[in-house]
């Protein structure tokens, strides 16, 4: 069924694979982006010229509500409907944890956390009036323990996972599905380097907003499609049994509720 989603930050190259998914399965994509018309906002139309989607480019500056206000409204008014939204804004910054300022930090939370409680804010009325709506939160694998070095001021994303799961009890009464993707950086097997395909977050994301309303998992791990051969061992490691699924692929197939065929996914429900 052909959906109306908003998509933050599209501009990265998890971004644009969202965008090319999401509109290549036919549904209208708006794409969120704060500096129309730079280098980011050049990059999309050069991904997306040639395929024939649907894109809608849309002014968003997730860390201002009146942006973020009117980003919505124009959505709504354009489309009357609003059925997705796909939080992927975010900062990677890398380094020793000391080297930050405390203010640096708070700036990474604001982006990484705050902005979607900015976001929510103006869809999830939507989804109330429409009594359906899914909420996909793009966070990382540090919310499951996965803890590398150099990489502390990106781990507010962290919080942004429970957040989510807080939204995901919340809203289930009322038809609105939260589901958690989070990527996992592999060891790639050609390239030496740790490593996910954007691509493969993209896909994830496109078969989880295919899936029926209330049947969609609350939280999916997924990890670059070249490591399949090694990732059954690691990701029983991070299983929790009474909560979590594994579900390896080695090929495309026909698509069952919370099953994905890209790569390696893990996917969890929420207890009825």
């Amino acid at each position: 069924m052909r959906k109306t989603i908003l998509l933050t930050n599209s501009g990265g190259s998890f971004g644009r694979s969202m965008v090319l998914a999401l509109g290549k399965a036919g549904h209208v994509v708006y794409a969120g982006l704060h500096r129309l018309f730079g280098a980011s906002h050049i990059a999309l139309l050069e991904a997306v010229r040639e395929s024939g989607i649907d894109l809608r480019i849309v002014d968003l500056d997730v860390l201002s509500q009146a942006s973020v206000d009117a980003a919505v409204a124009h959505v709504i008014h354009d489309t009357g409907q609003l059925d997705v939204l796909v939080h992927n804004s975010g900062y990677q910054i890398s380094g020793p944890a000391e080297a930050f300022t405390a203010e640096q930090l708070a700036h990474l939370y604001d982006m990484n956390v705050l902005s979607t409680q900015s976001v929510n804010r103006a869809v999830i009325p939507q989804f109330r009036r429409q009594r359906h709506g899914l909420i996909v939160w793009v966070s990382s694998i540090s919310s499951a323990g996965s803890i590398p070095p150099y990489l502390a001021p990106y781990f507010s994303k962290a919080s942004m996972d429970h957040v989510a799961r807080i939204y995901a009890q919340e809203l289930a009464a009322a038809g609105i599905d939260c589901c958690t993707v989070l990527p996992r950086w592999t060891r790639g097997t050609a390239g030496g380097g740790a490593r996910i395909d954007p691509s493969s977050v993209g896909d994830v994301i496109g078969e989880i907003v295919d899936l029926p309303c209330c049947e969609r998992p609350l939280r999916v791990f997924v990890h670059c499609r070249d490591a399949v051969g090694q990732s059954d061992k690691v990701y029983r490691r991070l299983t929790d049994p009474e909560r979590q699924i594994v579900l390896p692929f080695r090929q495309r197939r026909p698509m069952r509720a919370g099953q994905y065929a890209s790569g390696v996914a893990i996917a969890t429900h929420l207890k009825p």
